[in-house]
């Protein structure tokens, strides 16, 4: 999918007033995101362009799958919190990992 397209995929989330951001592991950057996840994190959009993810959330050990899916899932439901930009304070959240490379931040 293309990155464009992620970002608009963001954006209309806004409507729903949900905070989402969508990360490329490979690339160890922040793809897209919205303006209520900037809003809820405190950081600008030129940070979040910059900031690699990995220094801004924290992943629990904990992780849950789809028990449908047997030893083999496609994706996994990780809890997280997400520091933000002001303080020394996080936002919890989770994550959407799945094998490929983007992950879903909400």
């Amino acid at each position: 999918m293309e990155v464009e397209t992620l970002q608009k995929l963001c954006a209309h989330l806004n409507e729903f007033s949900l905070s989402r951001a969508i990360i490329d592991f490979d690339r160890k950057r922040f793809v897209a995101w919205n303006d209520r996840f900037l809003a809820r994190t405190g950081y600008s959009e030129n940070e979040i362009k910059s900031i690699q993810p990995d220094k801004i959330v924290i992943e629990s050990d904990i992780r849950f799958t789809n028990p449908n899916e047997g030893d083999n899932p496609s994706a996994e439901f990780v809890p997280v919190a997400v520091r933000t930009a002001t303080d020394n304070a996080a936002e919890p959240g989770h994550l959407v990992r799945p094998k490929h490379k983007l992950g879903y931040l909400m």
